[in-house]
């Protein structure tokens, strides 16, 4: 009689500060409810600049001092997960995927976070201290945009 085989799964745990699309509620979130579990709200220990992609679908880090950027630490269970978000992020081609000191209610941990390198900060833009969903603003966007056609 055969017996069955099984893969071997070496230990992983690393954080993942999340300050967008990932974060709970918001569009991409599904991407982390298998092999991760969120820790809670964040933030960043240092200042870095965020801001919106010139649709506002999604907010990037640089690494300028500007603000404390609030987000969301989960931790990684597996590394086909962060490998797979490495992928949905474009990294290291559009983001990368930095070390980052991160503040909770248990206290300061290093972090990954996506940040964009060679970066210049949008003129017309005020960095962000959090990325909100806002909906009915992208729904009036897009009817202003199309309307324009």
């Amino acid at each position: 009689m055969a017996r069955g085989h099984f893969k071997r799964i070496e230990p992983f745990g690393e954080y993942l500060f999340v300050y967008g699309s990932l974060k709970k509620g918001f569009d991409n979130h599904k991407l982390l409810t298998k092999y991760s579990r969120r820790i809670g709200k964040a933030k960043t220990l240092g200042k870095f600049a965020m801001f919106k992609d010139s649709f506002d679908n999604y907010p990037y880090l640089i690494q300028k001092p500007i603000n404390k950027v609030e987000g969301e630490l989960y931790k990684i269970y597996r590394k086909e997960l962060l490998d797979a978000i490495d992928e949905f992020e474009g990294a290291p081609d559009y983001y990368q995927r930095k070390k980052i000191k991160i503040k909770t209610h248990r206290g300061v941990s290093f972090a990954y976070a996506y940040m964009q390198e060679n970066k210049k900060i949008p003129e017309k833009q005020k960095s962000l201290k959090v990325w909100e969903d806002n909906t009915d603003y992208k729904i009036e966007k897009l009817h202003n945009f199309l309307e324009k056609l």
